[in-house]
């Protein structure tokens, strides 16, 4: 059984991911300094929280749209056939990462890889790998089900290369 069909996490209805995005998004101001290891001006990285907040707010809200929407009868031309559309996760995803702007490209990927059902791995820059070790703990610190988001640093040819090409990756994200 895979981490998605075991994890309670992904089978909550939007509003639940909602609320847990939402308490990711506040714990992250409390974690400014994270983005110290890329050299970045703590005024700059303020204005980034700001955008990775709104961006963790947006994706809750698409997930909350996609619950209301679920089973959704199709209109058909034909009354004997009943049809809906059923959305369900990718799988696992792997999502790597650039050195700039780490907290806001990794929010890019992550936010949606979550808000869309799917278990992710998380290979940030080596030039700035520090950053996502306390943003594991943030996702500790808020209740992330353990293997629903993965960090694995190091170098692109010896970790973004083999996440990149492994057969159990439904989908890549750069």
């Amino acid at each position: 059984m895979d981490v998605y069909q075991s994890n309670l996490f992904f089978h909550q209805n939007g509003l639940s991911q909602i609320v847990f995005l939402d308490v990711w998004m506040l714990t992250l101001y409390d974690y400014l300094q994270i983005t110290a290891d890329c050299g970045k001006p703590l005024e700059e990285a303020a204005w980034d929280i700001d955008d990775v907040a709104g961006c963790f707010e947006y994706y809750a809200g698409i997930a909350e749209g996609l619950d209301a929407k679920e089973k959704t009868l199709v209109s058909l031309p034909m009354e004997t056939f009943k049809c809906h559309v059923l959305k369900e996760p990718i799988g696992l995803v792997g999502l790597i990462t650039p050195w700039n702007y780490l907290m806001l490209m990794a929010t890019w990927k992550v936010a949606p890889a979550l808000a869309a059902g799917c278990t992710a791995i998380l290979k940030p820059s080596e030039l700035a790998s520090v950053t996502f070790f306390e943003f594991g703990e943030v996702c500790r610190e808020v209740g992330l089900p353990p293997g629903v988001l993965n960090i694995v640093t190091g170098l692109g040819h010896e970790a973004g290369a083999p996440l990149a090409s492994h057969p159990h990756v439904d989908k890549v994200g750069f």
